[in-house]
């Protein structure tokens, strides 16, 4: 028996709903936990929240091989995988998945609250941060990840902040300008 038969595991596909094959995923392996509605590859959208994470490109394309084309590895990036609560109701994996909802933390509110401050706003207060600890915390406030994305792409626009990786990398940090 290897080793891998003893890890915990998750199941994980590419995206919720998906049409292609997902398989289980040791947790150690996942990084960046989060609740989002966008998925990786093609980004598509979905109603309400999910769980979602990013695991090495090469295990990425190992474990989900009919559900990514590989054309956007550059070497230093993860894949973007969902973490679907249906499929992971299986004893199998229900362990993992419960594991990792500790670390994403409560699931958000689907809006903003009207007492939030603008994102924009929140961004620049926050900044310098590693754009998994921004998600995490404005997630956990209430933002969502699509506004998030938006305030993120609106300053870099009109040159309030830099990023010190590309923006397609999971690891950037931002900074202001």
């Amino acid at each position: 028996m290897d080793d891998n038969e003893y890890k915990v595991k998750v199941y994980i596909c590419r995206s919720i709903p998906s049409n292609k094959p997902g398989n289980g995923c040791p947790v150690d392996e996942i990084t960046g936990v989060k609740w989002d509605w966008i998925s990786g590859g093609v980004h598509s959208h979905q109603m309400g929240y999910s769980l979602y994470g990013y695991i090495p490109y090469e295990l990425g394309l190992e474990l989900l091989p009919e559900s990514c084309s590989g054309r956007h590895d550059f070497g230093y990036n993860d894949m973007k995988i969902a973490i679907p609560a249906s499929r992971n109701r299986r004893s199998e994996y229900r362990e993992g998945y419960k594991m990792l909802l500790e670390k994403a933390g409560p699931k958000p509110s689907s809006s903003r609250k009207s007492s939030l401050p603008p994102c924009t706003k929140r961004i620049l207060e926050l900044a310098p941060i590693s754009r998994e600890e921004l998600f995490k915390q404005l997630n956990n406030e209430g933002y969502t990840s699509y506004r998030i994305s938006g305030a993120i792409s609106q300053l870099i626009k009109t040159n309030r902040i830099h990023l010190d990786a590309p923006r397609t990398s999971p690891k950037y940090k931002i900074h202001k300008v």
